[in-house]
């Protein structure tokens, strides 16, 4: 019976491994989609409903309970016994966040605010993880294929929970509203997601400029320095970004400024135009790539 058991418990030990769950971007938690949360859709969230400038209508017509579910459902969706969902590359995600910040505004305009909630959760999150390192598209790939699959997804692996956990528990600043490099809102969802595609799409070739070489760009960066957030701004003067490491404190406040104007851009319309009242500062495609505007005692503000 001894022999046997030595046999079957490590047969049992690589079943349990190769059905463990895919692994997330950011902790439900950081997405704001557990119970007391402090994270990026709870963020965002409090944002407008906390706002004067917004109409009671829309305030009441958002609700917490369905943001918080949506904001954790896409991880859920890709878990046992649904598998329903990609894994969550940026470039993937990036694409999702956007479709679903798209059928909000016909939901808004059908009057399902339950619906309408659901899916700002879900889009939260989504473009929430777009702005984690670890998975770009060729990250993990790397890894796998220098070290083989099983001790590359490791080491990846390894990495990534290292980045999450620095956030975990990390509420994010308070969130300004992009705006186009003239400081003026955009006039239409889709004007905003065409911009916030050519960023992201930027971002994420910065994160991994060369395939070949994990070290050229920022997810490189970030393993060697291990940073959680850069308190010297200077280095991201003139947009530079060789000079920029963002650490994960900062991503997830960039995370939450890309939901936060999704989701007010979204919620625009012709009948309550709260894109142009918003009392939230103002802050160009530029500021929100350099973080300028994060300097202590320095805000932008839309000028009237």
């Amino acid at each position: 019976m001894g022999k046997t058991w030595l046999f079957v418990v490590p047969v049992l030990a690589i079943m349990m491994l190769a059905s463990a769950p895919p692994s997330s971007n950011w902790n439900l938690r950081t997405h704001g989609a557990t119970y007391g949360t402090r994270g990026i859709a709870q963020v965002a969230f409090s944002t407008i409903v906390r706002d004067p400038n917004i109409p009671v209508e829309i305030k009441k017509g958002l609700e917490w309970n369905f943001i918080r579910t949506g904001a954790g459902a896409p991880d859920r969706w890709r878990q046992s016994p649904y598998y329903l969902d990609s894994g969550h590359t940026q470039t993937y995600v990036e694409i999702q966040g956007a479709d679903y910040l798209e059928n909000v505004e016909r939901l808004q305009d059908m009057g399902v605010w339950d619906n309408v909630s659901y899916y700002l959760g879900i889009a939260a999150h989504y473009w929430g993880d777009v702005m984690c390192y670890a998975h770009h598209d060729n990250a993990r790939l790397y890894y796998e294929q220098k070290y083989g699959p099983d001790l590359g997804y490791g080491i990846w692996d390894n990495y990534h929970h290292h980045l999450e956990l620095q956030v975990k528990y990390y509420r994010p600043k308070d969130p300004a509203l992009i705006v186009d490099d003239d400081g003026d809102e955009y006039t239409s969802l889709s004007d905003f997601i065409d911009a916030a595609k050519m960023r992201l799409d930027d971002f994420i070739y910065q994160t991994l400029r060369d395939s070949q070489n994990i070290n050229n760009g920022y997810f490189g960066d970030w393993i060697k320095s291990r940073k959680i957030e850069e308190t010297n701004y200077a280095v991201y003067a003139n947009g530079n970004v060789d000079n920029v490491h963002y650490g994960s404190k900062e991503l997830i406040d960039m995370s939450t400024e890309l939901v936060y104007s999704g989701w007010i851009y979204a919620l625009d319309n012709s009948s309550n135009n709260i894109a142009s009242y918003v009392s939230a500062d103002r802050i160009t495609w530029e500021q929100w790539w350099s973080r300028e505007h994060r300097t202590p005692g320095l805000t932008f503000y839309h000028k009237f």
